[in-house]
């Protein structure tokens, strides 16, 4: 079933973009949902939590293909005081039974640039520590230093937000403006079972497990008017294995070139155990198509991938079902929209939560 679907964001640098998608088992709306931060600003940062039995190394990985001169922001910089995992999905922020991942990360805070250029994976190292109880930890948290924290709390080793907090971004005209916060400086960035692969990290006694949480930068960035930012993320979680995996590929036309003056979307997809599609991690390819998604959690994966040319015309997306991690795909085509028009048609709706109230 073939469905047209136009989006549009009115965030910071984010322009609208026009794709023809097709509908497989909720491939469609997946990737939908992940289409409003294509152009421009659409970024993929990891924090790898390592080896859970004898050390824990936690670490941040970011592919850089779509910060500035293709993105509005030069810089995004975090200050990260902590990460807990909890066995309860619903645990609050003050219950005990949390397990700090990066113990001493509290007096000694690292703020990291989430559009840094790394090579390969590794961005940031962030801490470690050693030993974790068994059990299935239904619930991650991330925190974030607040930008006004209580007299006396430590800082970290440098602030390059200067008079900002110590969240900001740097604009494309290197203007650097604050990343406000909302509870996460409080109660930390929530990543639940739905967004943990698996619904849960399982360690058994004696095990070791390295751990990836996906931080998607420029997509959780919310432009409030008069040069103000407003951090609202949405983190996803998987076990990955000793060894950092990827998969990698090229976004080319029919022709084996290049897409010219567009924006290629591509989205790594699972199932979870209710048989729906989640995103796993998202990017855009580079200016010459290629893209890595890296690190991913062991398993096989749905490569989905849909473009749209400097010129305004839509392309089929196209999806590589089943790609094992590891794998490079090489070339991957895809054909352009035919016919009197190839303008997308517009898909409207309303969010609400499970209660069917607004959110």
């Amino acid at each position: 079933l073939t469905s047209q679907f136009t989006i549009c964001h009115m965030g910071y640098g984010l322009e609208v973009l026009a794709v023809r998608t097709v509908k497989r088992s909720g491939h469609g709306l997946a990737l939908l949902l992940a289409l409003a931060a294509l152009l421009g600003m659409t970024r993929c940062g990891s924090l790898i939590l390592g080896r859970v039995s004898g050390a824990v190394t936690t670490t941040v990985s970011d592919p850089p293909p779509c910060s500035f001169p293709q993105g509005g922001f030069r810089h995004v910089w975090i200050t990260v005081v902590g990460v807990r995992a909890h066995i309860e999905s619903s645990a609050a922020p003050e219950a005990s039974g949390w397990q700090d991942l990066t113990p001493g990360l509290a007096l000694a805070p690292r703020q990291v640039d989430l559009l840094a250029s790394p090579s390969g994976c590794v961005l940031t190292v962030l801490g470690s520590t050693t030993g974790l109880p068994p059990g299935r930890y239904q619930q991650i948290r991330f925190l974030l230093l607040s930008n006004n924290p209580p007299l006396g709390t430590p800082p970290p080793a440098s602030n390059n937000c200067g008079l900002e907090g110590f969240n900001c971004v740097e604009l494309a005209d290197g203007t650097v403006e604050e990343l406000q916060l909302s509870s996460e400086a409080q109660t930390g960035i929530k990543v639940p079972p739905g967004r943990i692969a698996g619904g849960a990290i399982v360690i058994e006694a004696g095990q070791s497990a390295d751990i990836n949480i996906d931080f998607n930068a420029c997509a959780s960035i919310v432009a409030q008017g008069n040069n103000r930012f407003r951090l609202n993320p949405t983190l996803h979680a998987g076990e990955v294995g000793p060894t950092q995996f990827s998969i990698s590929g090229r976004v080319v036309d029919s022709a084996g070139g290049a897409i010219g003056g567009g924006a290629a979307l591509v989205a790594a997809e699972q199932r979870d155990a209710g048989g729906i599609d989640r995103i796993v991690m998202q990017t855009c390819a580079d200016a010459n198509g290629n893209f890595t998604f890296c690190p991913l959690p062991e398993g096989n994966y749905d490569i989905v991938t849909t473009a749209l040319s400097g010129s305004g015309v839509t392309y089929n997306p196209t999806i590589a079902f089943q790609v094992p991690v590891g794998t490079a795909l090489g070339n991957i085509p895809l054909v352009p929209e035919t016919g009197t028009s190839t303008t997308p048609a517009t898909l409207t709706g309303t969010v609400t939560t499970s209660s069917g109230s607004a959110p």
